[in-house]
């Protein structure tokens, strides 16, 4: 499911994290048009693995049911709400998001991430490639 969906939202076959890739497009997209958080997903198909579960056993008599809470589900004031994640959907040390919009080589006092003295990275325009003169080796290893 997990490389299933990074296909829905991009071709680039170097890419494997789901948030990684959510990181990227946060900068051109709005939150509703990216993917869901690798967490968010895993509850999703959890719930859907319960259910489809429920539906192929649907004619066995005196079937055994899965236990609800071990897939995706939780139990508040004895009603069943399905858990839409565990994490947060950003990082709780992300305090500030920021990403430029240079169209060169980020080497001017206009780029808003050497502004704010940090790294250019996947979700600025320039992609913190390295003909960035403000990219960092880590966002490659």
């Amino acid at each position: 499911m997990h490389r299933f969906t990074l296909q829905l939202y991009t071709d680039n076959k170097d890419i494997n994290s789901i948030n990684y890739l959510r990181g990227i497009l946060a900068s051109s997209r709005t939150v509703d048009k990216l993917p869901p958080t690798e967490d968010s997903l895993r509850q999703h198909c959890l719930r859907a693995h319960y259910q489809t579960h429920i539906w192929l056993n649907a004619l066995t008599p005196k079937h055994s049911f899965l236990n609800y809470s071990e897939y995706g589900w939780k139990v508040e004031n004895s009603v069943v709400f399905p858990i839409l994640q565990t994490l947060p959907s950003i990082p709780t040390n992300l305090t500030v998001f920021t990403s430029c919009r240079c169209k060169k080589d980020c080497h001017t006092k206009w780029c808003s991430c050497k502004k704010n003295n940090i790294s250019c990275s996947g979700s600025c325009r320039c992609l913190g490639q390295k003909s960035c003169r403000n990219y960092c080796i880590v966002n490659y290893l």
